[in-house]
């Protein structure tokens, strides 16, 4: 039995990359960013805009779907929070 882990998109941001052994600016070429935006996210600071979500659920084969950017692929929710705002 899965049990539903709610955690930040900071962090599920950061276990994906590490996972895959990239830097952020390893991941932030793949996706087309600075990598200085990559540490704004995994810092919790901010969250991706909607191009570099799509850029991100691609990346990594993770579905992600509005509201609340939930993440189908192993029960894992990603939870943004109301005060959160996208990165510049």
């Amino acid at each position: 039995m899965h049990m539903k882990r709610n955690l930040p998109f900071s962090i599920l941001l950061k276990h994906e990359r590490v996972t895959r052994g990239w830097s952020q600016a390893d991941l932030a070429e793949r996706i087309g960013c600075d990598y200085k935006t990559v540490a704004r996210w995994e810092s919790g600071e901010c969250i991706p805009r909607m191009y570099h979500r799509r850029r991100i659920k691609d990346l990594f084969g993770k579905d992600f779907v509005e509201p609340g950017l939930t993440l189908a692929e192993d029960a894992t929710t990603l939870i943004i929070s109301p005060s959160n705002q996208e990165c510049p």
